[in-house]
């Protein structure tokens, strides 16, 4: 173990990136329900060069407190990808520091969703299924800028997913496991 107190308040749905030789937690959600009956969220992001010492870069980074968001490194900057604040969102942002954020998207054309998987795949931004307010999903959409956002495959065959794994390997994209209704799934696919 490297640490049983990193410094950051316990959270859950968060993301966590490698970036600049350092560990990125960026996020999520507390461990103390809201007097709405939520969790605590977060907009905070902290790095670590040892994953023993933490340092917070921001307490209050410039997209909304979220959780269920992917977060990915592309073009050597750190992404920030949809998720939830209460409602689904499908803003992106990025930073080249992890202290100041840009949004590049406010209302791209895919629906606003939580849980979803992303990878960067063949030079290009990927975002596959997870939940919107229509139930779960299994679109596929890329971008080359993070601002223009394309279908990337057409009724794609996997059973709609949420909280599922997206990755890159020998030159494929793999969709692996996750939610569906009514349970979890241990299926594998690729696409090339």
């Amino acid at each position: 173990m490297a640490t049983e107190n990193a410094g950051f308040n316990p959270r859950f749905n968060h993301s966590a990136v490698v970036f600049e030789d350092k560990i990125w937690v960026i996020g999520g959600e507390g461990n103390s329900p809201t007097f709405q009956g939520i969790w605590k969220l977060y907009n905070d992001v902290w790095q670590s060069s040892d994953g023993i010492n933490w340092t917070q870069v921001t307490d209050n980074a410039e997209f909304s407190k979220r959780h269920d968001f992917a977060s990915l490194v592309f073009k050597d900057k750190i992404w920030v990808l949809g998720g939830s604040n209460i409602k689904g969102l499908n803003d992106i942002w990025y930073s080249d520091d992890g202290i100041s954020w840009i949004q590049v998207a406010s209302n791209p054309n895919f629906s606003p969703r939580i849980a979803h998987g992303s990878t960067v795949y063949d030079n290009k931004l990927w975002i596959v299924a997870g939940a919107d307010d229509s139930g779960l999903l299994n679109d596929m959409w890329q971008s080359s800028d993070g601002i223009v956002w394309t279908v990337a495959i057409v009724n794609p065959e996997f059973t709609p997913r949420y909280e599922h794994s997206v990755t890159t390997f020998d030159d494929k994209l793999w969709i692996i496991a996750g939610w569906y209704s009514p349970g979890r799934m241990n299926d594998v696919w690729y696409f090339d």
